[in-house]
């Protein structure tokens, strides 16, 4: 599964990264990022969670399942920088 979306927050603290709107907590989604997560820039190299800023645009590659919670909440398993 595959998720494209404005980065809203990193929680380099806890490894969450959330994407969706900061206004609609409908259209949010937090993702779990693990040490076996491959987060990589637009060019394919790779670069740190705290790399990452809110604004950016990035396609996450996340296991098929989800919880029920507001947001959802999923492990990521790739993130492109787009």
């Amino acid at each position: 599964n595959f998720t494209d979306g404005r980065v809203m927050a990193v929680d380099t603290n806890y490894g969450f990264l959330y994407t969706g709107n900061p206004n609609d907590i409908y259209s949010q989604m937090r993702f779990v990022i693990t040490d076996a997560t491959s987060i990589r820039d637009r060019s394919g190299r790779r670069i740190r969670l705290s790399d990452l800023r809110p604004g950016d645009y990035v396609r996450v590659e996340h296991a098929i399942f989800q919880t029920m919670s507001i947001p959802p909440q999923t492990t990521a398993f790739n993130v492109q920088v787009l």
